[in-house]
């Protein structure tokens, strides 16, 4: 089930330890400055294992 979708902007993966301030500052350079904004899709959702079934 999805229970949430949100845009991620450059500034906000500044918030998570995934890029180095090198990385965010090519970031920043290279994608132009609308587009910034929504460079990702955060999703977050939840999912259950059918009594029975196997996990693999």
């Amino acid at each position: 089930m999805v229970h949430e979708r949100a845009a991620v902007s450059v500034d906000d993966l500044t918030l998570y330890p995934l890029f180095t301030e090198e990385i965010i500052g090519l970031m920043r350079a290279l994608i132009p400055a609308a587009r910034q904004r929504t460079v990702a899709t955060s999703i977050v959702v939840t999912a259950e294992l059918r009594e029975g079934a196997s996990p693999e």
